[in-house]
């Protein structure tokens, strides 16, 4: 009985102690280009642990409390091996921000798309969430705004879509 005591305990500080270094394993860092923080890239058995099957689920959302910030994978079916790219909504900052892990470019898959829609029926206020990204290649921006449940993009490059919705069911995003 005493062993067994002595065994769950062991256990414990063990974990305790290589947790960290599983964290730097599976998680590599890097600095975005834009002025808005430390976007972290995942690899393939973090992601799959999360219960991401990327080859399957097109777009997963991840609440990190420890970092307060919510993810968004958007994955390439084509390429599943690797995430296409990154979306985060930072609760602290209340910042939005996407980046592409492949050309430093916004791109989103239409099957996540659930419907166009005219933005100039929605008034942004200067104090709501909104950055621009600006694509380094070419100077191309592309709006992004935040509202209650609701990611905005306005692309404005042609080859893209012009206006795009795309719906955040998730509850902490009522936090703006």
């Amino acid at each position: 009985m005493v062993s067994s005591k002595i065994l769950v305990v062991t256990i414990i500080i063990t974990l305790t102690i290589i947790t960290p270094y599983l964290y730097k394993f599976y998680i590599q860092e890097f600095t975005s280009i834009e002025k808005y923080g430390i976007l972290f890239r995942f690899r393939k058995p973090y992601i799959e642990a999360l219960g991401i099957k990327v080859n399957h689920d097109l777009s997963k959302l991840f609440l990190n409390k420890n970092l307060s910030k919510i993810y968004l994978f958007i994955v390439n079916e084509s390429e599943w091996q690797n995430l296409t790219a990154i979306g985060y909504f930072d609760i602290v900052n209340k910042l939005t921000m996407f980046y592409n892990l492949n050309n430093y470019t916004l791109t989103l898959s239409p099957k996540i798309v659930e419907k166009y829609e005219d933005l100039t029926k929605y008034k942004i206020e200067e104090n709501e969430v909104g950055i621009v990204f600006v694509d380094p290649r070419n100077s191309e921006r592309t709006e992004i705004f935040v509202k209650n449940n609701l990611v905005f993009l306005k692309y404005k490059n042609k080859n893209d879509f012009d206006k795009v919705l795309i719906k955040f069911i998730i509850s902490a995003l009522k936090l703006i």
